[in-house]
């Protein structure tokens, strides 16, 4: 298996989400308390685990939707220097994706803060730098798209 460029970010989200759940993790872990019988101080100590695999989880459709709306941007270019009419069919409104989901990340890390769970506000701005910082302006310059297809 070849080691892609969305394992590592995939694996950097995910030590940011973990260590930042643990730095912000209060009170005694989940075995402890479901051995003892607080059934609610239990799913307590669990809440945080799947707030962060959700995180986690949500990191990567974001990381998907860009990787998809990058190469529609690469089609619709190389439609253009073919010739080709544009495409009615494409969707005119996927450049707001990223914005869609970074503001609605940086919005949920805002009231987890204010509930004293600053983990979601370090997960919020993880999102708000991945694609106008990592992917853009470093990944994208290093790796730039092709303008044109293989052979053309």
């Amino acid at each position: 298996m070849n080691l892609r460029n969305w394992h590592v970010e995939s694996a950097v989200a995910g030590l940011v989400i973990v260590a930042t759940t643990l730095a912000w993790q209060r009170g005694v872990a989940f075995p402890e308390r479901l051995l003892a019988g607080d059934v609610r101080g239990a799913a307590a100590a669990v809440t945080p685990w799947v707030a962060a695999l959700a995180k986690w989880l949500s990191f990567g459709a974001m990381s998907i939707g860009n990787r998809v709306a990058e190469r529609a941007e690469l089609r619709a270019r190389w439609a253009s220097l073919a010739g080709v009419p544009e495409n009615a069919h494409e969707v005119d409104c996927a450049h707001l994706l990223v914005w869609h989901v970074v503001g609605g990340q940086l919005i949920a890390g805002a009231a987890q803060a204010t509930a004293g769970a600053w983990d979601g506000l370090v997960v919020g701005l993880l999102f708000a730098l991945y694609v106008p910082v990592w992917r853009k302006r470093i990944w994208r310059r290093l790796y730039p798209l092709q303008d044109r297809p293989a052979g053309a």
